[in-house]
């Protein structure tokens, strides 16, 4: 099949890559160092992509209602988005451990 995104969802996704990239790279830092200000970031920058998350879902049903998106490429991106938080809470665990262990 071929889906296709609106020029808003695109931008949205856009942006939750990017910061994903940047909680990654952090992630990375504290893991490889023992970083624990970037683990601590980490934790920052994660809880911003959950409210990206929750708005851009919420922006997501508005598309839909107004018949901007497409109902198959809107479950598409409904899981994009939830796989994107799923794997921020991943790289969160690693570093929070990071910082458990930081603190014995």
């Amino acid at each position: 099949d071929n889906l296709t995104f609106s020029p808003t969802a695109k931008a949205e996704l856009e942006r939750l890559f990017d910061k994903t990239q940047t909680l990654m790279s952090f992630a990375q830092k504290a893991l490889k160092t023992d970083d624990h200000k970037a683990a601590g970031v980490t934790l920052v920058i994660e809880k911003e992509i959950d409210e990206l998350v929750f708005q851009f879902k919420l922006n997501h049903i508005k598309r839909l209602e107004q018949g901007v998106c497409l109902n198959d490429s809107g479950l598409v991106f409904s899981d994009i988005l939830t796989y994107i938080g799923r794997m921020n809470d991943h790289l969160c665990n690693i570093t929070k451990g990071i910082l458990h262990i930081g603190k014995r």
